[in-house]
């Protein structure tokens, strides 16, 4: 029963490390980027029928899809835009207020216009790929789509339900040495 309490304990502990998120404060760029299931790198385009589309270069957090299109009703991007970084409260819109976007120039400045500076904003473009634990994708990763970015909470709930297995096939076994003689 204490093994099975222990073990409990240690996967409940693995599991709240695996999904907590790190502490930062709700106005800071770490708490919106936090709150986001989706952030992407992407060339911004509008279609003749006013369509904003958004050809993901790179996911930085969560999946999506290469090519992103929504209505242009008061976005969060601005259509004059070549490139965003662009962070989804709600993937399926993009509209400001839900959807918060930061310009990326060609020489690779973030946010020139300092629409949406936070606290703790990456200012260039490497910075803010490195925030996020990515390197730049190449020009064959860029073809082929969106890769999404590492985890590493994944792992470490990986890490940590393997470990409890292991201690719990270990310490849950019988124990196999011959039982001593009873003398009478």
């Amino acid at each position: 029963m204490m093994r099975a309490t222990l073990l409990s304990a240690l996967l409940a502990a693995t599991l709240l490390a695996a999904t907590a998120a790190p502490a930062a404060a709700d106005s800071s760029f770490a708490g919106l980027i936090n709150g986001c299931p989706l952030v992407v790198l992407a060339d911004v385009t509008v279609e003749a029928d006013g369509t904003l589309v958004l050809r993901v270069e790179q996911v930085l957090k969560g999946h999506a899809a290469s090519v992103l299109r929504f209505p242009t009703s008061s976005p969060a991007v601005e259509p004059g835009w070549g490139r965003a970084i662009v962070a989804f409260f709600d993937p399926s819109t993009i509209a400001g207020g839900v959807t918060h976007a930061w310009h990326v120039t060609a020489s690779g400045a973030v946010d020139p216009e300092r629409i949406g500076q936070l606290p703790g904003i990456p200012q260039t473009l490497a910075a803010m790929l490195a925030w996020f634990g990515v390197a730049p994708a190449t020009d064959t990763e860029r073809a082929a789509g969106a890769m999404p970015g590492s985890d590493w909470r994944w792992a470490l709930l990986a890490l940590g339900g393997l470990a409890g297995l292991a201690w719990a096939l270990r310490y849950s076994r019988p124990s196999r040495q011959p039982k001593a003689a009873t003398s009478s």
